[in-house]
């Protein structure tokens, strides 16, 4: 008898999981979904800077993933992959269709399957969050321990203000420790859709889903891309060039598409020589020596990378350690404070940080030093065969 209960009791269980599962997949109740992307990005797809000679990539997003979350409680309800891409006056989309029970959701939409981009907890609209990994170990065994070091006592600072403004909202009460040792790639471009109140009707007919304005999703990348540009003396002396971007912000919160405030990390970037001239010298700015050419041993150094952001702690100083390799073996670092130069009106237009010649990094003269005759620096080349004759011992 007590057997027979047991299994009335699973019968009946059973019935009422099925019955809660089935009306999320009610395949009556399918709504067709369509979502634009917006692909003007400055120093990206437009808004070039004029030194800016190799340029970044851009290849449209192949798939969109479309998510939507209950406003209640923030759980994910139902999910799909918008695959087809197509395009009309307006701009390129792509659609699709969900399956879902009525009611009112939160939408997230964004484009899957980046190079550098990762989500995590995408299945909770308060806790997802989109960031980049740390650089690989060899990238960072190339770093000089000066330039290591002065990353870290930027980054410590960084933890310390958010440690402060936490433990004020008693939100923690430790610090990350990790953190102090975040170098990390900067993100590649991320389109998001947010939308809040988006209605699911019943219908057992098919029903576009719209903005409660009554429009489609459009998403836009959360990413901002950057044009640096630092003049360089004595160019000829190195061999490569990285930098460090203290006070970005390391990862973005997709439910609300913002930064996120309390993870500060270090951007690692790679410069390269502006121009086609030896030594990677450009045309001099206006007024340097009256016949618009540079200088033999002064030079550009640019890039355009990416961030989520600056942290907006006013108080907060933006910094590059830059990290040269030289032709004679060694290395030399130098930080430049660019808070200035990033708040300007033409960084802020444009997205441009110029550096001016006040700041001019200078490297230092090597004892001995390749000419541009037989290569070396940025322009290294392999001069003629010589036979050399020893004996071999067996």
């Amino acid at each position: 008898m007590r057997k027979l209960i047991l299994i009335l009791l699973s019968f009946v269980a059973l019935v009422n999981v099925s019955c809660e599962r089935r009306e999320l997949v009610e395949i009556s109740n399918t709504h067709y979904v369509r979502v634009y992307i917006k692909e003007d990005i400055k120093n990206v797809t437009m808004g070039f800077h004029e030194n800016a000679e190799v340029r970044p990539k851009y290849k449209s997003p192949d798939i969109l993933r479309l998510l939507l979350f209950n406003p209640q409680t923030g759980m994910l309800k139902a999910e799909r992959f918008l695959r087809t891409k197509k395009q009309d006056e307006r701009g390129t989309y792509y659609e699709g269709y969900i399956v879902t029970e009525p009611g009112y959701y939160n939408l997230v939409a964004y484009n899957w399957g980046t190079e550098v981009c990762i989500v995590r907890n995408y299945a909770d609209f308060n806790g997802a969050q989109v960031y980049t990994n740390e650089i690989a170990t060899h990238l960072k065994t190339r770093l000089s321990s000066m330039a290591k070091t002065v990353v870290r006592s930027a980054m410590r600072k960084e933890m310390q203000k958010v440690m402060q403004k936490m433990q004020a909202a008693m939100m923690v009460t430790k610090a990350d420790e990790r953190s102090e040792d975040r170098i990390v790639y900067d993100p590649d471009h991320l389109f998001l859709a947010n939308c809040g109140n988006v209605y699911v009707p019943y219908t057992d007919m098919l029903d576009t889903l719209k903005t409660p304005e009554g429009d489609h999703f459009v998403a836009e990348s959360i990413v901002k891309s950057y044009y640096l540009e630092i003049p360089v003396k004595g160019i000829e002396y190195a061999t490569s060039s990285v930098g460090l971007v203290s006070g970005m912000a390391g990862s973005a919160w997709l439910g609300t598409a913002s930064m996120n405030e309390a993870d500060p990390v270090a951007i690692y970037l790679e410069l390269q020589p502006g121009g086609d001239n030896p030594s990677g010298l450009v045309k001099a700015k206006a007024g340097s020596d009256g016949e618009g050419q540079a200088s033999p041993t002064t030079a550009v150094m640019y890039t355009t990378f990416n961030t989520f952001g600056r942290l907006p702690d006013a108080e907060t100083g933006l910094s590059i350690t830059f990290d040269f390799l030289t032709t004679h073996g060694g290395s030399h670092t130098q930080t430049v404070d660019i808070t200035d130069e990033f708040t300007s009106q033409m960084a802020q237009e444009n997205q441009w940080i110029v550096v001016g010649d006040d700041k001019t990094i200078e490297l230092p003269e090597p004892p001995e030093y390749p000419s541009p005759e037989t290569g070396g620096g940025f322009k290294p080349d392999i001069g003629g065969w010589e036979d050399v004759e020893t004996d071999i011992i067996m």
